[in-house]
């Protein structure tokens, strides 16, 4: 049974508009590998989630949780978005992330 972002991390200190993004994203499995020094927190969400928030969230996770370890912690997005989300309208809100791809 998936639980949600909050109940999973009841700890975990947010300010009010990261703990808005977070409030209905469900926490679908948490992994971390043999050398336990990655750690993937696996979510869905019915509504988009900004990278900056996700990235922030995992900087407060690591510090907060994590107590400055030498652990990486990564959020791995997954969303069911309704049929008003296309692929040109996904593009606009992330493209900003896509820029110096296509140099790799």
């Amino acid at each position: 049974m998936e639980k949600r972002f909050l109940e999973v991390f009841p700890t975990l200190q947010l300010n009010t508009a990261l703990s808005g993004v977070w409030s209905d994203v469900s926490v679908a499995k948490i992994t971390m590998n043999k050398e336990k020094n990655r750690f993937r927190i696996y979510v869905e969400s019915q509504h988009l989630i900004p990278k900056q928030a996700v990235f922030q969230t995992e900087d407060a996770i690591w510090e907060q949780i994590f107590c400055k370890a030498n652990v990486v912690i990564k959020i791995i997005e997954k969303f069911c978005l309704p049929s008003q989300y296309t692929p040109k309208s996904l593009l606009e809100v992330y493209k900003q992330y896509f820029i110096g791809i296509e140099k790799l």
